[in-house]
Protein backbone atom coordinates (compact mmCIF):
# COMPACT_ATOMS: atom_id res chain seq x y z
CA UNK A 1 0.00 0.00 0.00
CA UNK A 2 2.94 2.31 0.66
CA UNK A 3 4.27 1.56 -2.81
CA UNK A 4 0.82 2.15 -4.28
CA UNK A 5 0.63 5.55 -2.57
CA UNK A 6 4.05 6.46 -3.98
CA UNK A 7 2.94 5.42 -7.46
CA UNK A 8 -0.21 7.54 -7.09
CA UNK A 9 1.83 10.57 -6.04
CA UNK A 10 4.14 9.93 -8.98
CA UNK A 11 1.34 10.55 -11.49
CA UNK A 12 1.10 14.08 -12.85
CA UNK A 13 -2.69 14.21 -12.66
CA UNK A 14 -2.73 17.74 -14.07
CA UNK A 15 -1.55 16.37 -17.42
CA UNK A 16 -4.61 14.13 -17.50
CA UNK A 17 -6.91 17.11 -17.01
CA UNK A 18 -7.06 18.64 -20.48
CA UNK A 19 -9.06 21.59 -19.16
CA UNK A 20 -6.24 22.56 -16.79
CA UNK A 21 -3.16 21.54 -18.76
CA UNK A 22 -4.19 23.13 -22.08
CA UNK A 23 -3.07 26.70 -22.78
CA UNK A 24 -5.86 29.14 -22.12
CA UNK A 25 -7.56 31.64 -24.40
CA UNK A 26 -6.07 32.41 -27.80
CA UNK A 27 -2.96 30.35 -26.96
CA UNK A 28 -5.06 27.19 -27.00
CA UNK A 29 -4.57 26.38 -30.67
CA UNK A 30 -5.32 23.08 -32.36
CA UNK A 31 -1.62 22.21 -32.25
CA UNK A 32 -1.30 23.08 -28.56
CA UNK A 33 -4.41 21.09 -27.70
CA UNK A 34 -3.17 18.06 -29.65
CA UNK A 35 0.15 18.23 -27.80
CA UNK A 36 -1.72 18.37 -24.48
CA UNK A 37 -3.78 15.34 -25.52
CA UNK A 38 -0.64 13.40 -26.49
CA UNK A 39 1.03 14.32 -23.19
CA UNK A 40 -2.00 12.98 -21.34
CA UNK A 41 -1.72 9.72 -23.23
CA UNK A 42 1.97 9.39 -22.45
CA UNK A 43 1.41 10.15 -18.76
CA UNK A 44 -1.32 7.52 -18.55
CA UNK A 45 0.75 4.88 -20.30
CA UNK A 46 3.93 5.50 -18.32
CA UNK A 47 2.72 6.32 -14.82
CA UNK A 48 -0.89 5.16 -14.48
CA UNK A 49 -0.94 1.99 -16.53
CA UNK A 50 2.78 1.36 -16.28
CA UNK A 51 3.14 1.87 -12.51
CA UNK A 52 0.04 2.76 -10.49
CA UNK A 53 -2.30 0.05 -11.76
CA UNK A 54 0.36 -2.59 -11.17
CA UNK A 55 0.66 -1.48 -7.56
CA UNK A 56 -3.13 -1.45 -7.17
CA UNK A 57 -3.33 -4.98 -8.54
CA UNK A 58 -0.58 -6.05 -6.14
CA UNK A 59 -2.57 -4.62 -3.20
CA UNK A 60 -5.77 -6.28 -4.39
CA UNK A 61 -4.14 -9.68 -4.87
CA UNK A 62 -2.31 -9.45 -1.52
CA UNK A 63 -5.58 -8.54 0.23
CA UNK A 64 -7.44 -11.43 -1.43
CA UNK A 65 -4.71 -13.90 -0.48
CA UNK A 66 -4.62 -12.58 3.07
CA UNK A 67 -8.41 -12.82 3.40
CA UNK A 68 -8.37 -16.45 2.23
CA UNK A 69 -5.61 -17.32 4.70
CA UNK A 70 -7.24 -15.50 7.60
CA UNK A 71 -10.59 -17.22 7.00
CA UNK A 72 -8.82 -20.51 7.68
CA UNK A 73 -7.22 -19.25 10.88
CA UNK A 74 -9.64 -19.19 13.81
CA UNK A 75 -7.24 -16.98 15.77
CA UNK A 76 -7.81 -14.11 13.36
CA UNK A 77 -10.86 -11.96 14.31
CA UNK A 78 -13.67 -12.03 11.72
CA UNK A 79 -13.70 -8.22 11.68
CA UNK A 80 -10.07 -8.24 10.55
CA UNK A 81 -10.84 -10.68 7.74
CA UNK A 82 -13.86 -8.59 6.72
CA UNK A 83 -11.68 -5.47 6.69
CA UNK A 84 -9.11 -7.13 4.41
CA UNK A 85 -11.90 -8.15 2.06
CA UNK A 86 -13.00 -4.51 1.91
CA UNK A 87 -9.42 -3.53 1.06
CA UNK A 88 -9.46 -6.05 -1.81
CA UNK A 89 -12.79 -4.71 -3.05
CA UNK A 90 -11.67 -1.08 -2.84
CA UNK A 91 -8.43 -1.89 -4.68
CA UNK A 92 -10.39 -3.71 -7.39
CA UNK A 93 -12.69 -0.71 -7.87
CA UNK A 94 -9.71 1.64 -7.84
CA UNK A 95 -8.03 -0.47 -10.51
CA UNK A 96 -11.12 -0.19 -12.75
CA UNK A 97 -11.26 3.57 -12.18
CA UNK A 98 -7.66 3.82 -13.37
CA UNK A 99 -8.01 1.66 -16.46
CA UNK A 100 -7.72 2.97 -20.02
CA UNK A 101 -11.47 2.95 -20.70
CA UNK A 102 -12.34 4.95 -17.58
CA UNK A 103 -9.67 7.62 -17.93
CA UNK A 104 -9.52 7.88 -21.72
CA UNK A 105 -13.25 8.62 -21.93
CA UNK A 106 -12.82 11.63 -19.62
CA UNK A 107 -9.67 12.84 -21.39
CA UNK A 108 -11.29 12.41 -24.80
CA UNK A 109 -14.39 14.38 -23.73
CA UNK A 110 -12.21 17.20 -22.36
CA UNK A 111 -10.27 17.22 -25.62
CA UNK A 112 -13.43 17.35 -27.73
CA UNK A 113 -14.96 20.10 -25.56
CA UNK A 114 -11.80 22.19 -25.89
CA UNK A 115 -11.70 21.56 -29.64
CA UNK A 116 -15.29 22.83 -29.94
CA UNK A 117 -14.22 25.96 -28.10
CA UNK A 118 -11.33 26.47 -30.51
CA UNK A 119 -13.61 25.95 -33.51
CA UNK A 120 -16.11 28.47 -32.15
CA UNK A 121 -13.33 31.01 -31.53
CA UNK A 122 -11.90 30.42 -35.01
CA UNK A 123 -15.31 31.12 -36.55
CA UNK A 124 -15.66 34.34 -34.59
CA UNK A 125 -12.13 35.36 -35.56
CA UNK A 126 -12.77 34.54 -39.22
CA UNK A 127 -15.96 36.60 -39.24
CA UNK A 128 -14.21 39.52 -37.56
CA UNK A 129 -11.27 39.26 -39.94
CA UNK A 130 -13.63 39.34 -42.92
CA UNK A 131 -15.37 42.37 -41.45
CA UNK A 132 -12.08 44.14 -40.78
CA UNK A 133 -10.83 43.47 -44.31
CA UNK A 134 -13.93 45.13 -45.70
CA UNK A 135 -13.41 48.18 -43.49
CA UNK A 136 -9.77 48.36 -44.55
CA UNK A 137 -10.76 48.24 -48.22
CA UNK A 138 -13.26 51.04 -47.61
CA UNK A 139 -10.65 53.15 -45.81
CA UNK A 140 -8.07 52.52 -48.53
CA UNK A 141 -10.48 53.59 -51.27
CA UNK A 142 -11.50 56.68 -49.36
CA UNK A 143 -7.87 57.72 -48.78
CA UNK A 144 -7.72 58.54 -52.49
CA UNK A 145 -10.97 60.44 -52.66
CA UNK A 146 -11.30 62.34 -49.38
CA UNK A 147 -10.40 65.99 -49.94
CA UNK A 148 -12.42 68.09 -47.53
CA UNK A 149 -13.25 68.07 -43.84
CA UNK A 150 -16.82 67.17 -44.75
CA UNK A 151 -15.63 64.17 -46.78
CA UNK A 152 -13.39 63.14 -43.91
CA UNK A 153 -16.05 63.36 -41.22
CA UNK A 154 -18.65 61.25 -42.98
CA UNK A 155 -18.71 58.58 -44.14
CA UNK A 156 -14.91 58.16 -44.05
CA UNK A 157 -14.27 58.72 -40.35
CA UNK A 158 -17.76 58.08 -39.00
CA UNK A 159 -18.17 54.68 -40.69
CA UNK A 160 -14.90 53.35 -42.06
CA UNK A 161 -12.27 54.57 -39.60
CA UNK A 162 -14.50 53.89 -36.62
CA UNK A 163 -15.44 50.53 -38.14
CA UNK A 164 -11.79 49.47 -38.09
CA UNK A 165 -11.54 50.83 -34.56
CA UNK A 166 -14.44 48.74 -33.25
CA UNK A 167 -13.26 45.53 -34.94
CA UNK A 168 -9.56 45.67 -34.12
CA UNK A 169 -9.79 45.14 -30.32
CA UNK A 170 -11.19 41.64 -30.76
CA UNK A 171 -8.53 40.62 -33.29
CA UNK A 172 -5.43 42.51 -32.21
CA UNK A 173 -3.83 39.87 -29.96
CA UNK A 174 -4.77 36.95 -32.18
CA UNK A 175 -3.07 38.28 -35.32
CA UNK A 176 -0.35 40.47 -33.85
CA UNK A 177 -2.01 43.84 -34.38
CA UNK A 178 -1.54 45.26 -30.89
CA UNK A 179 0.70 48.12 -32.07
CA UNK A 180 -1.64 49.02 -34.92
CA UNK A 181 -4.63 48.91 -32.60
CA UNK A 182 -2.94 51.29 -30.20
CA UNK A 183 -2.41 53.81 -33.01
CA UNK A 184 -5.89 53.32 -34.42
CA UNK A 185 -7.45 54.21 -31.08
CA UNK A 186 -6.19 57.74 -31.70
CA UNK A 187 -7.56 57.74 -35.26
CA UNK A 188 -11.03 56.74 -34.02
CA UNK A 189 -11.08 59.53 -31.47
CA UNK A 190 -13.12 62.69 -32.10
CA UNK A 191 -10.01 64.76 -31.52
CA UNK A 192 -8.39 63.19 -34.60
CA UNK A 193 -10.91 64.69 -36.99
CA UNK A 194 -9.43 67.60 -38.99
CA UNK A 195 -10.33 71.12 -37.94
CA UNK A 196 -10.39 72.37 -41.53
CA UNK A 197 -9.91 71.23 -45.12
CA UNK A 198 -6.23 72.12 -44.86
CA UNK A 199 -5.74 69.54 -42.08
CA UNK A 200 -7.15 66.64 -44.10
CA UNK A 201 -3.97 65.57 -46.00
CA UNK A 202 -1.91 65.37 -42.81
CA UNK A 203 -4.48 63.19 -41.05
CA UNK A 204 -4.80 60.89 -44.05
CA UNK A 205 -1.03 60.57 -44.17
CA UNK A 206 -1.02 59.30 -40.58
CA UNK A 207 -3.61 56.64 -41.35
CA UNK A 208 -2.09 55.24 -44.56
CA UNK A 209 0.98 53.37 -43.16
CA UNK A 210 -0.96 51.87 -40.25
CA UNK A 211 -3.68 50.70 -42.62
CA UNK A 212 -1.05 49.09 -44.83
CA UNK A 213 0.42 47.28 -41.83
CA UNK A 214 -2.99 45.96 -40.79
CA UNK A 215 -3.79 44.74 -44.30
CA UNK A 216 -0.45 42.91 -44.50
CA UNK A 217 -1.23 40.87 -41.37
CA UNK A 218 -4.78 39.87 -42.28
Amino acid sequence: MVQMAKAYDGVNWKLLDIGLSSPQGAKCTREALKLTFNNAGAEFKNNVEGKLRRRIIAVRDAAKTTATQWEKNKKIPKKSTAHVKLVAKAADEFMVTCNAASISSVVKKDYEDNLKGIEAREKVQADLSKKLKKYCIDVNKALKSVKTKSDFDSPFWNEHVRGVGTTLPNLAKGVGLEAEHKKWVAFASESFKPKSDDDVPAQLKKIAPVLKSIAAKL
